[in-house]
């Protein structure tokens, strides 16, 4: 391989590299938020949802016109007050998102709680059937 041919290669690799790097460093904060406690990854993503409010103008307008379209009853401000609290609501769902990858089932369970367990144990005490339903939200997953 020539001399010129090992340059352009190795410029090739350090571009799709640097391409990259963006969203590693997306990744490494979302990792390193993940470790924080619960309450302040919600303060986290207010303020990131606050953020990315200012920042990514044409989402933001389309998040306006949307709320615009579907709700003309309420007030200019009401409606803008809706579509920050959109934002704010993403980003705290993309820092559960991260929570959930990267901390362990025993640390999952110390920040959740169970209600009505003693119904499915009398259920299926007396043989009976249950059937348990539970949101999923794959959107955030994929945001």
């Amino acid at each position: 391989m020539s001399h010129s041919h090992a340059i352009i290669k190795h410029w090739n690799t350090a571009r799709r590299t640097l391409r990259r790097t963006p969203a590693h460093l997306g990744l490494g904060v979302l990792f390193l938020l993940s470790r924080f406690p619960l309450h302040m990854q919600y303060t986290f993503g207010n303020m990131a949802g606050g953020l990315l409010f200012k920042v990514l103008k044409s989402r933001r307008n389309t998040s306006i016109t949307n709320i615009k379209l579907c709700f003309p009853e309420l007030s200019e401000q009401q409606q803008l007050s809706l579509a920050k609290k959109a934002f704010n609501e993403t980003a705290i769902g993309m820092l559960e998102a991260a929570y959930i990858w990267w901390n362990s089932p025993d640390q999952i369970l110390k920040n959740t709680d169970f209600h009505g367990l003693e119904l499915i144990d009398e259920a299926l005490t007396h043989g009976q059937g249950i059937l348990l339903i539970g949101a999923h939200f794959p959107s955030l997953e994929i945001a």
